[in-house]
């Protein structure tokens, strides 16, 4: 099983994140995501036995702590007359935030709770898949 760290952020509170971006994995077990951490994002079980393989193998190559990073935009030279800079894509996994039951909505949304981790059960991820080359 792995951890994930879930961004709770309103669209524009923070540039290139939006509420749900899964922002980094690890695995279950490893050692405890910082206070900071716990207080500013949501942790999510998640499961993907691709990546928890993945991350076993470094782990069992010697990184005592293999997290797996979600950048939370990245960037292309778009074309238009000026060239600007735009976001491309986002993290490729998005938890529905508002989705979940009402009571555990309002617990993860305040920022003076630290709520236990969301089991898988418990949320639906989307995969964002859309191609954003062109934006």
């Amino acid at each position: 099983m792995l951890d994930a760290l879930v961004s709770l952020a309103h669209a524009g509170e923070l540039p290139g994140r939006r509420r749900g971006d899964v922002i980094a994995v690890r695995l279950a077990g490893s050692p405890a995501w910082t206070a900071t951490e716990r207080a500013e994002f949501q942790i999510i079980e998640l499961d993907d036995t691709t990546l928890e393989a993945a991350l076993n193998a470094r782990y069992l190559a010697g990184d005592p702590d293999p997290v797996e990073a979600y950048p939370y935009e990245l960037t292309a030279i778009a074309v238009t007359p000026r060239d600007t800079p735009r976001v491309k894509t986002r993290s490729a996994r998005v938890v529905r935030i508002d989705a979940l039951p009402g009571a555990v909505r309002a617990d993860v949304l305040d920022k003076t709770k630290t709520v236990a981790p969301l089991r898988a059960a418990d949320y639906t991820i989307d995969e964002d898949t859309t191609d954003r080359s062109g934006e």
